[in-house]
C-alpha cells in the first residue's frame, strides 16, 4: 500500500500501535465464602495504591510504546 500511496504524494508513518484488552474482576453473588469481603477489600486497597503510586501509569505506557 505504502508504494501505491506514494504516487499520489503520500507517505505512511507509523507512530503508535495500539492494542486493548478488557480485564475484570468477577466476584460471584452466590458464592460467599467467608474470605470473600476481606479479599475485595484488599484488592480494591492494591489497586487503588497502584493507581496513587503512578505503578499502573507505567504498566500501560509500557504497552503503548
Amino acid at each position: 500500500m505504502q508504494g501505491e500511496l506514494t504516487s499520489y504524494g503520500f507517505h505512511l508513518h507509523e507512530v503508535l500501535e495500539l492494542s486493548s484488552e478488557a480485564t475484570y474482576i468477577a466476584y460471584s453473588a452466590r458464592n460467599t465464602p467467608a474470605y470473600k469481603a476481606d479479599f475485595i477489600d484488599k484488592m480494591n486497597a492494591a489497586l487503588l495504591a497502584m493507581r496513587q503510586n503512578g505503578q499502573l501509569a507505567r504498566i500501560e505506557e509500557a504497552y503503548q510504546r
